[in-house]
């Protein structure tokens, strides 16, 4: 309804971004491929957003997709090749750690959105409090078994997920300002920076 509030950002980040995006779409040609998966991405969050949706849990994972896809496709632009290709050939040579950090940061990212959520504009709903508890736990289990698989010290990448949960039981009920909350969850993110470093990733 009030579309003069997104013109002037939009208009902004366009002037700051296109020029940047052409500049490493002549290098990797290839990204033109990955901008049109994105443009769609894109169409989703304007889709829900005009339906009064861009709240949603939907549109929340969407986002946290186009974020985390990023990494595989940082390591690409860095493997070199300038080709028109699709670089599927060339992330298919890329290492499993690459796919577990992505992986990674998708379980905390969604379990962040959960747990900010169960705390702030769905705190009246128990389900989203479970979910957040219960995603945790997954999140926790599946980091584990992905850091068993590549090698990495499983008890290393554990810490930050047990964080995770700590933090979904401690702060249930807890009346905290969205300032205070957002230093909790950059803890999280932190906490699995260093993890991954620390294990070789």
């Amino acid at each position: 309804p009030n579309k003069a509030r997104y013109v002037k950002p939009l208009i902004l980040w366009a002037a700051l971004s296109v020029p940047l995006a052409l500049v490493v779409l002549v290098a990797r040609p290839w990204l033109i491929w990955f901008g049109a998966c994105y443009l769609i991405a894109l169409s989703l969050n304007i889709a829900l957003a005009r339906n009064k949706r861009e709240r949603s849990l939907t549109n929340d994972v969407i986002f946290i997709v186009e974020c985390v896809a990023l990494t595989p496709i940082m390591w690409g632009i860095g493997s070199g090749t300038d080709a028109i290709v699709p670089a599927a050939s060339n992330l298919s040579l890329a290492p499993a750690s690459l796919w577990v950090t992505t992986t990674l940061a998708f379980l905390l990212l969604v379990d962040s959105t959960l747990h900010v959520k169960s705390l702030i504009r769905e705190r009246n709903n128990p389900r989203y409090r479970t979910a957040s508890r219960a995603w945790s736990i997954f999140s926790l289990a599946a980091a584990v078994v992905l850091a068993t698989a590549v090698g990495w010290p499983a008890l290393v990448i554990a810490v930050p997920f047990g964080y995770l949960i700590v933090r979904s039981y401690a702060l249930t009920g807890k009346d905290l300002r969205p300032g205070i909350l957002g230093v909790v969850e950059l803890g999280a993110i932190l906490l699995l920076f260093a993890a991954v470093i620390v294990s070789g990733g």
